[in-house]
């Protein structure tokens, strides 16, 4: 805990770049706890961020740029109309992003951030060493005047040590929120909230409600490439734990539920089978038919995404939509700050609230 790692060496760029170990990787590491709990739970779960190993990753991309698989393409539009404005008006200082991986649509935010004409700071949160590395010192050598703090963290648990106040932006982009269940996001937003500070903004990406045809072909599109994605995380298991599943004994299955009003992702066992884990000396049995959920994705309409905000200790400002109102970004301001924010001004996209 709290260990600096040493700055990659780029001459002048190492002196505004540097990686910070706030928690251990291997901390984040919990796929054996996790197999050993959900593998013999009923029904059995593991929760999605399993799902994106190197090659998981990959895939996600190639779904990324699919017809059906709107909230990429959605919310990238979505902050290119909005950045200039939005962050002229609100003049941050430093801009944290969770889960940043690449920072690739972060970048829109970091240009319009750039013609504010002074310094500022940019602060990557992510348990993949090896990617925050590489993504901030492409950051630190395409922005001069930024400085890249890189911290090796999991944004599930409790952030220290970052910066706070009116002058902290953070961006939770990508629908993430969604793949958290209801005490989850607000234990996560909640201590989001006390780690930024009061007065500082939220700039959080939720997926919206609509036909729930579009959103379940999201999940599984005609060329069967979130299938692949999905049927991936036996390989991880198979590699990590010494597992044995066959993926061909499991099908791909998406649905939308409109109760919960979220996606589920299962893999679903063909036959009656046994599948030995040889780390974790374990044997799960699956009955024809039993399946394994991979996923969820929460869907919001305007007044849960309020309240899932409102109820995590942040002030709603904002909710910024393109006209389908596929794909919403809610800005909202943590709690406690004395007297009202400072207001960005009335933007086409966005829908107003008192």
């Amino acid at each position: 805990m709290g260990r600096l790692a040493r700055p990659v060496q780029l001459g002048f760029v190492s002196r505004r770049f540097v990686v910070e170990c706030l928690a251990d990787p291997s901390s984040g590491d919990t796929l054996a706890e996790d197999a050993r709990r959900g593998l013999f739970s009923s029904p059995k779960t593991l929760p999605p961020k399993h799902l994106y190993d190197a090659e998981g990753g990959r895939i996600f991309e190639e779904i990324c740029r699919l017809p059906e698989y709107y909230p990429t393409r959605t919310e990238t539009a979505l902050l290119t109309s909005l950045a200039p404005d939005f962050v002229a008006a609100l003049r941050p200082e430093c801009l944290v992003e969770l889960g940043s991986g690449s920072s690739t649509k972060t970048r829109i935010l970091l240009d319009s951030l750039g013609s504010l004409g002074g310094p500022a700071q940019y602060v990557a949160v992510d348990l993949d060493e090896a990617m925050l590395r590489q993504s901030a010192e492409d950051l630190a050598q395409r922005y001069p005047w930024l400085s890249v703090r890189a911290l090796v963290a999991d944004f599930e648990a409790p952030l220290a040590g970052l910066p706070r106040g009116p002058g902290t932006l953070v961006a939770f982009l990508g629908g993430t929120v969604g793949n958290l269940e209801g005490p989850e996001a607000h234990r996560v937003l909640s201590g989001l909230a006390a780690a930024a500070g009061p007065g500082a903004s939220l700039l959080l990406g939720v997926d919206r409600i609509k036909d729930p045809q579009r959103i379940a072909a999201a999940y599984d599109d005609a060329q069967g490439v979130t299938a692949r994605f999905n049927l991936n995380l036996l390989n991880v298991l198979n590699r990590r734990l010494g597992a044995d599943f066959d993926p061909r004994d499991f099908r791909h299955l998406a649905f939308y539920d409109r109760g919960t009003e979220q996606v589920e992702m299962h893999l679903v066992a063909r036959r009656a089978l046994e599948v030995r884990l040889r780390a974790l000396d374990l044997t799960a049995r699956f009955a024809a038919g039993e399946s394994l959920r991979t996923e969820i994705s929460r869907k919001f309409s305007q007044a849960s995404a309020r309240a899932l905000v409102e109820g995590a200790g942040w002030s709603l400002r904002r909710i910024f939509s393109p006209p389908s109102e596929d794909f919403s970004l809610v800005w909202a301001v943590a709690d406690g700050l004395h007297g009202r924010p400072r207001s960005v001004n009335p933007l086409a996209a966005g829908e107003a609230f008192p």
